[in-house]
């Protein structure tokens, strides 16, 4: 039991000293040259996985070297389809993969990647101050959102209903197939356009405001469209797992 703050704040930064040491140790070559950071030290994820990436970024930025940051940044930008669609991950030789399961899951591109690559290249202008990349890589940003499945009514990221398995949601709950407005997937759009918005600010690119317009109308949808009158929790989808989202709450108070 921790007894004062500077308990808290020894654990605090031991855990942060241990973050960036595994990082470090699950640094894998890439055949294009890029160092790849996949998920676990040694073997088993053999792929350089985006969302998992962000998550190291923003937690743990020291832990890259800023031409590493910038490297990862554009290899994950460069792997865009001409559509927008983003990456699930790429493989070491440079295959981009779009669906979950090296592509074995759903059939299209998974639900966050689009925004999930803005938030890779927001933490990397954090991380660089570098407003050359940003201005270099922004029309492909502005592109990758537009991409993004979304209900043109609510403006929530969408998976259609129906048999047919569409495409996954949020890639740690891949495996999950839900259907209709999505909730986590909304949450992480709402934060990319904030971060696209700041992003083309620097890059002295029109749109700035439209996406924070954007994001304040797809806040609302999700407050309008998926609270859960019993337990004012959000739902975490409205058709198929149309049940309260512990997470996914947490996340939309973050936010």
């Amino acid at each position: 039991m921790v007894n004062d703050t500077s308990e808290l704040t020894a654990a605090y930064e031991k855990l942060g000293t241990l973050s960036a040491e595994m990082i470090r140790r699950s640094a894998r070559p890439m055949a294009s040259g890029e160092t790849a950071f996949p998920p676990q030290v040694e073997t088993h994820y053999e792929a350089f996985w985006l969302r998992d990436y962000a998550y190291m970024l923003e937690g743990s930025s020291g832990a890259f070297s800023a031409d590493e940051c910038r490297n990862a940044c554009r290899l994950f930008v460069s792997a865009m389809k001409p559509d927008g669609s983003c990456v699930d991950c790429i493989k070491f030789d440079g295959t981009p993969i779009y669906m979950p399961g090296y592509g074995s899951m759903g059939e299209e591109p998974v639900a966050d990647g689009s925004q999930f690559t803005v938030d890779v290249a927001w933490h990397t202008w954090k991380k660089t101050g570098d407003a050359g990349l940003v201005a270099e890589i922004a029309p492909a940003l502005v592109r990758a959102m537009r991409a993004v499945p979304r209900n043109p009514r609510t403006g929530l990221v969408r998976i259609e209903p129906g048999e047919r398995w569409e495409r996954c949601p949020y890639g740690f709950t891949d495996t999950i197939r839900k259907q209709g407005d999505l909730l986590f997937s909304s949450l992480l759009f709402i934060q990319a356009a904030r971060q696209l918005s700041g992003l083309l600010e620097t890059a002295g690119i029109g749109g700035k405001d439209e996406w924070l317009r954007t994001a304040r109308t797809v806040s609302r949808s999700v407050v309008d469209t998926l609270t859960h009158g019993e337990t004012g929790l959000l739902l975490a989808a409205t058709d198929v797992c149309r049940q309260p989202d512990i997470w996914g709450s947490a996340f939309a108070v973050f936010l």
